[in-house]
């Protein structure tokens, strides 16, 4: 059978593709630099800009859309070849990454191709833009795609997402009502017998239609995809080896599994917070002790304290999570601290230790503080 193996690299450059995707979506932009200091923008050289913009701003937005159908084939594919790579939709997790970068520049194409319209069309006046508002739908649809997608811009940072919570995710499904939108506004300004907004227009039904037919065909299921990021298996198994390893090396080798167990229950469990790691049925080894008891204690008055409901963690094990986009960038600090509580341990630095011990708590059993 042939090793796929080499699938998992990218997952692990996602800086260095990130950059590169970077760079390719400023070629069109590049392209028009180009042609207007060269005087090779044609005989038109507005409808040039504003076309070759638009355009771009389009198709940048449906290639974000296109990640998550995406995953869902390859993992398909990796399935129907019996690969040995690739046959888990966390394998695909890193083409994630892309989504925001791609859409932000969707946004910045929007905006040039905005700027360029009321700038050299109408002006800079605004009362001309108005009357053209109103003279023009399809001017009024597509300004309305563009002021829909400026909370999504401001939105698109991670401070954001712990800002927003869940009401992030609802923000950014206004996504397919942009996209709807930037096709109509294609459509309307296309001349008779000029079909090259078809390609768009068919992207766009396939698009919104798989998404509606894959929600009601899993609705019932209790794992749904939604194409939000989880964590690569290879991260996974670098914390659980970490936390075991550095558990034992600071409570010894009878406390340290016990502790480890407590606090890999509470990442791994369906349900963080769940009542299986609150009643410490985790394992039949762990034994409880005064300690653990008070640990337990403590979760279920912060539970009943803060109300806090279930958020669902199953990123931790390779699922999607569908509740807290921000976990991943939790677990990824946890990671983090992980590492650093082993170079301490390595170095015998009794202080900075504790710091990182003080930290792993605190992001998994908060005080409410």
């Amino acid at each position: 059978m042939p090793d796929y193996s080499f699938l998992a690299k990218p997952a692990k450059n996602i800086s260095r593709i990130k950059f590169l995707v970077f760079l390719i979506t400023l070629l069109p932009l590049s392209q028009l630099i180009f042609e207007f200091y060269t005087e090779t923008l044609g005989s038109d050289p507005l409808a040039r800009l504003t076309g070759k913009t638009g355009k771009t701003a389009l198709v940048l937005l449906v290639l974000s859309l296109c990640i998550t159908p995406l995953r869902h084939f390859l993992t398909i594919l990796m399935c129907s070849i019996k690969a040995n790579y690739g046959k888990r939709l966390a394998d695909w997790n890193w083409i994630i990454k892309l989504r925001r970068l791609i859409g932000v520049m969707s946004f910045v194409y929007a905006m040039i191709h905005f700027a360029i319209y009321f700038r050299f069309d109408q002006g800079g006046d605004v009362e001309n833009l108005i009357y053209d508002i109103r003279e023009r739908e399809f001017i009024a649809v597509g300004l309305l795609a563009i002021i829909l997608l400026i909370p999504l811009f401001i939105t698109s940072t991670n401070y954001m997402m712990r800002l927003l919570k869940k009401n992030w995710r609802r923000l950014h499904r206004t996504v397919y009502v942009i996209i709807v939108l930037s096709v109509l506004h294609y459509w309307m300004l296309s001349k008779a017998g000029v079909y090259d907004y078809l390609p768009y227009l068919f992207a766009t039904v396939f698009l919104l239609g798989w998404r509606f037919w894959y929600y009601i065909s899993c609705r019932n299921q209790k794992n749904i995809d939604d194409g939000m990021e989880a964590l690569d298996r290879a991260q996974v198994r670098r914390i659980v080896a970490n936390l075991n390893k550095l558990a034992e090396n600071t409570y010894g080798a009878e406390d340290g599994p016990r502790v480890a167990v407590l606090l890999l229950g509470i990442l791994s469990s369906e349900d963080h917070f769940s009542e299986t790691i609150l009643n410490m049925q985790i394992k039949k080894e762990f034994n409880k002790s005064h300690d653990s008891n008070l640990l337990v204690n403590r979760l279920k008055k912060e539970r009943l304290l803060l109300g806090l409901g279930k958020t669902n963690v199953q990123a931790f094990i390779g699922l999607q999570e569908t509740h807290s986009p921000v976990f991943i960038e939790t677990v990824e600090k946890l990671d983090e601290l992980l590492q650093a509580g082993l170079v301490a341990a390595q170095e015998n630095d009794i202080e900075k230790l504790a710091t990182v011990w003080t930290e792993i708590f605190s992001m998994l059993m908060p005080t409410g503080s």
